[in-house]
């Protein structure tokens, strides 16, 4: 035979090249692949799809669902082994995992006033913490390519749907054409829900450049780094995305109380005059809707309120937790439980979506898990500093979670798994490039 297992993964001619470097494979599937899938997967110039079965593939996020269940197999090929990843685990993990499986079967299967749905987006669930283990093992088993092999995969992903977005909009039919005759401007980005979620994807992806241009220890020079800023913070900016905006100056204050130092005056001042290039990008390329604006103003008075509902999202949803408060109402609950006056899949917030989804019961172990993996990965980021980026990235996506769905839609779920892998596995490889 042609092929052989070593050490439990799958080695011989046959293999390509890419698939020994998995961090690089998962990087490229996250920043290039699924983007780009789910963009020719889900075209559209209105708020949903022409039928109700690929509607709702969209609204559950199939593609990227599917694309985990692929990796799943494909580290089960270089020796992945559930039953012996679950015993690896450390005690307190496996119990919180247990504790919440255990809730989300109650919640779904007992409690659910509507079960078809429950149990779907609990099986997407079980699918994410079997792919979080899945992709750990494929990092872990080698040797890590430095970031700066990494971070152009990012750029590329980036530039490129960011085009074919332009490219999108800018060939739209002529809004008679469409079911209301009108373009929906704010639902047309392609492959995205809403224009809030492409803000939110690159919210994440203008903080991995910050952090390089404001924290890498460089010559001061201006390079790729700052130009791709300058481009992700432009599409930040142009979709509107305040959480975004404010996701991303978070992170930098948290990289400086973390590294306890703040960035040298020279790159700040590269920082502020690439934003304003990017905030002069944005206002021109604005659509003509006002949902791309980050505040809409009538004679110098903001027109809207400035949680733009959510607070009443919130408060409905916890007092619908408070009905069913040990195992909640099922997963994804908050949209048949809730009705808030504006039709929103989840809460944007992950802690009422936790509590609505598996009560009080389920949410404690789930921000465990998640408590775990964020402390661990901080650590290691620390150590590790090249590492950085990733986390910032990692970090934009959840701090978003607070007021956005990114802990609910497998896009962003996938991502921050893939990437908080990565920063972990760092300090468990003694033979990682060390390349900056």
């Amino acid at each position: 035979m042609d092929m052989q297992l070593r050490g439990g993964a799958y080695t011989g001619p046959r293999a390509h090249p890419i698939l020994r470097e998995p961090a690089l494979v998962l990087i490229a599937l996250v920043a290039i692949v699924m983007p780009i899938v789910s963009a020719l997967a889900y075209p559209t110039y209105i708020h949903h799809m022409p039928t109700l079965p690929w509607e709702f593939s969209r609204l559950i996020e199939l593609p990227f669902v599917v694309s985990e269940v692929a990796v799943v197999l494909w580290a089960g090929r270089q020796g992945f082994d559930l039953t012996a990843a679950w015993r690896n685990l450390p005690r307190d993990i496996r119990i919180a995992a247990g504790v919440l499986l255990f809730a989300i079967a109650t919640s779904a299967l007992l409690i659910s006033n509507n079960f078809p749905y429950s149990l779907t987006h609990s099986l997407i669930v079980v699918i994410h913490l079997i792919f979080a283990l899945a992709v750990y093992h494929l990092v872990t088993r080698r040797s890590m390519p430095g970031p700066d092999r990494i971070i152009p995969l990012i750029a590329a992903g980036a530039t490129v749907l960011m085009v074919y977005t332009a490219w999108w909009l800018l060939t739209a039919p002529p809004p008679e054409t469409q079911l209301y005759g009108r373009i929906e401007w704010h639902a047309a980005l392609p492959g995205f829900i809403s224009v809030r979620h492409f803000g939110a994807w690159y919210a994440g992806l203008s903080a991995v450049f910050a952090l390089r241009i404001l924290f890498a220890e460089r010559d001061g020079r201006i390079g790729w780094d700052h130009l791709f800023y300058c481009l992700t913070a432009a599409a930040l900016v142009w979709s509107g995305t305040r959480a975004g905006v404010l996701a991303l100056m978070v992170v930098v204050g948290i990289a400086m109380l973390s590294l306890r130092r703040i960035p040298p005056a020279r790159t700040i001042g590269h920082a502020a005059i690439l934003t304003g290039f990017a905030l002069c990008l944005a206002w021109i390329a604005i659509p003509p809707d006002d949902s791309f604006r980050l505040w809409n103003l009538n004679d110098g008075r903001i027109t809207e309120s400035i949680d733009a509902g959510r607070f009443l999202a919130w408060k409905l949803g916890i007092e619908r937790w408070a009905d069913s408060p040990l195992f909640g109402w099922g997963t994804g609950s908050f949209l048949w439980e809730v009705d808030p006056g504006f039709p929103h899949t989840q809460p944007h917030n992950v802690m009422v979506q936790f509590l609505i989804s598996w009560g009080i019961v389920g949410a404690i172990p789930a921000f465990w898990l998640l408590g775990r993996a964020i402390r661990a990965a901080h650590t290691s980021a620390l150590a590790h500093r090249e590492m950085l980026p990733f986390l910032g990235m990692a970090y934009a996506l959840l701090l978003q979670s607070l007021l956005e769905g990114m802990l609910h839609y497998p896009r962003f779920i996938g991502a921050i798994i893939v990437l908080l892998a990565l920063v972990i596995a760092r300090a468990h490889r003694p033979g990682v490039a060390t390349t900056h």
